[in-house]
C-alpha cells in the first residue's frame, strides 16, 4: 500500500517538536508513523537518543516492528531492521534506538536523563501524565522531534488540553477511517456497526468525549440473549469475591459461528439474597457446575486477587490461570463483540442480564479524566470480561474461520 495524499499530508506538515496524530481506528495513522520512523532513524545525526514508545513493549512490537518483518511494502528495509520481540533496544541501518513501555507511574524513571532527538509513540492516550512530562522535558536539542499516535479519550485527558492550547509547538492532524483508502465502504459500515455510545464517539467519530452514562449504551436483550448452541467450552471466567458475590461464566463458540455466553455460576446467590461462602465451599459448588457445561472448559480464568480460592482449586487438581485485567479494553471487547453480533448471551444468564442493563461508568473517575466503571454490582459483569478478554487467542481465529 503506497502512502495516501491524506498520510502525505500529515507526514510534510509534522514538523514542530510535538506533533500529535489522532483519530479513529484503521484510521491509517500508524502505517504513516512507521515511515517517518524508517526516514528518520536513516537520517538520526546521533546527537540524542531515538526512542519508540508504547503502552508495553509488546503493543510496540504488534504494532511498528511485526508490520516492518511483514508487509511487503517494507520488504526493503526489513532486512536493516535488527529487533526481537519485547527488546530494550534495537537497530535500523545500523542507528541504535531504545524500545519503552509507559504503562504505569514509574514509567518515566526510564528515559530520566536521556536527551532525545527522535521519539515516536503509539497509543499515547494510555501513558501516564508524569512520563508525558518527563518524555516533552526530554526533547532538549533544536532539532528534537516527538511523533504520537492514539484514539480519542476523555474529554479531560491533558493530551485533549494540549491539542485545544494553541501552543506553536504542537502540531495536531486528526485521522478518520476515510483516511485510509484501503477500506472498502462494505468494511467501514460494518466496523461502524460494532460500536455504539461512547466507543462510537472515540473510535469512529474521533471525538474526545468523557464516559457517561451506561457503560454498555448498546445493549439490546432482544437482539443479544439467544439460547446457545455451544457444544465445546472454550473457557470460564470467574470474579471472586467474599463480602460481594462470587460469579462465574462459561463460554464457546457456537453453531452460529458466534461466540456465546451459555453458561452463569452464581453460588452466592443461588437461594435468594447474598450468602457467605467460604473457599471449599465455592470450589465445592463449582465442581457441580463445571459436570454440567457441555464440556469441562480448556482454560479457568480467575480473578487476579483470588489467590486463596486459586490455591484451594490448586489442590483439588484444578488448573487455573490469572484472567486478563485490562478493564477499558475487556469493556471495549465485549461491547465490539455484542453490537457486531459477535457474542449472544443465554437467556438463562439472569444475573448477567441485570448488570448489563445496570453497569455505569464512574462520574467521579470522569472529572478526574480518567475513565472507569463504578464498583458496585459489577461481578457478574466482570466475570464475562475475564472469559472473553482472557481468552481472545483462541476464540479470534475460530470466529475469524466461522466468518
Amino acid at each position: 500500500m503506497a502512502l495516501s495524499k491524506r498520510q502525505k499530508l500529515a507526514l510534510m506538515r509534522s514538523t514542530s517538536p510535538i506533533n500529535i496524530w489522532y483519530g479513529s481506528v484503521r484510521s491509517s495513522k500508524t502505517f504513516a508513523q512507521i515511515w517517518d520512523f524508517i526516514a528518520r532513524m536513516s537520517s538520526s545525526s546521533g546527537d540524542g537518543a531515538n526512542i519508540v514508545i508504547g503502552y508495553s513493549t509488546n503493543t510496540v512490537w504488534r504494532n511498528i516492528f511485526q508490520p516492518i518483518f511483514s508487509r511487503p511494502e517494507f520488504a526493503a528495509v526489513a532486512p536493516h531492521l535488527s529487533y526481537r520481540r519485547n527488546a530494550p533496544e534495537g537497530t535500523l541501518f545500523g542507528k541504535r534506538f531504545a524500545v519503552v513501555g509507559a504503562n504505569n507511574e514509574s514509567s518515566w524513571l526510564a528515559i530520566q536523563g536521556l536527551t532525545i532527538e527522535n521519539a515516536w509513540g503509539d497509543e499515547a492516550v494510555g501513558w501516564p501524565k508524569s512520563f508525558w512530562d518527563m518524555l516533552v522535558s526530554r526533547l532538549s536539542l533544536p532539532s528534537s522531534r516527538l511523533l504520537v499516535t492514539c484514539n480519542p479519550g476523555t474529554a479531560n485527558h491533558y493530551l485533549k488540553e494540549l491539542i485545544d492550547s494553541d501552543d506553536p509547538e504542537v502540531h495536531v492532524e486528526k485521522f478518520l477511517l476515510e483516511s485510509n483508502p484501503t477500506l472498502s465502504t462494505r468494511y467501514i459500515d460494518r466496523l461502524k456497526r460494532m460500536y455504539s455510545g461512547l466507543f462510537y464517539r472515540r473510535m469512529i467519530l474521533a471525538e474526545w468525549v468523557a464516559a457517561e452514562g451506561a457503560v454498555y449504551q448498546g445493549w439490546e436483550p432482544m437482539m443479544m440473549l439467544k439460547k446457545h448452541s455451544v457444544s465445546n467450552v472454550i473457557a470460564v471466567g470467574i470474579d471472586y469475591g467474599t463480602n460481594h458475590p462470587t460469579a462465574g461464566y462459561a463460554i464457546g463458540v457456537g453453531a452460529s459461528g458466534c461466540l456465546e455466553v451459555c453458561a452463569e455460576w452464581s453460588p452466592n446467590l443461588e437461594r435468594g439474597g447474598h450468602r457467605r461462602l467460604t473457599d471449599a465451599q465455592l470450589a465445592d459448588s463449582l465442581e457441580v457446575w463445571l459436570e454440567r457445561l457441555p464440556s469441562q472448559p480448556r482454560y479457568i480464568y480467575c480473578d487476579p486477587a483470588a489467590a486463596s480460592f486459586r490455591e484451594e482449586l490448586k489442590q483439588r487438581g484444578m488448573l487455573t490461570h490469572r484472567a486478563d485485567n485490562s478493564v477499558l479494553d475487556g469493556i471495549r471487547q465485549i461491547d465490539s463483540l455484542l453490537n457486531a453480533g459477535d457474542l449472544t448471551i443465554d437467556p438463562s444468564c439472569k444475573h448477567l442480564q441485570k448488570e448489563m442493563s445496570n453497569y455505569r461508568w464512574d462520574n467521579k473517575a470522569t472529572e478526574k479524566g480518567i475513565d472507569a466503571p463504578i464498583k458496585e454490582n459489577d461481578d457478574h459483569v466482570d466475570a464475562l470480561r475475564y472469559a472473553v478478554r482472557s481468552s481472545r487467542h483462541i476464540w479470534r481465529k475460530q470466529l475469524a474461520a466461522a466468518h
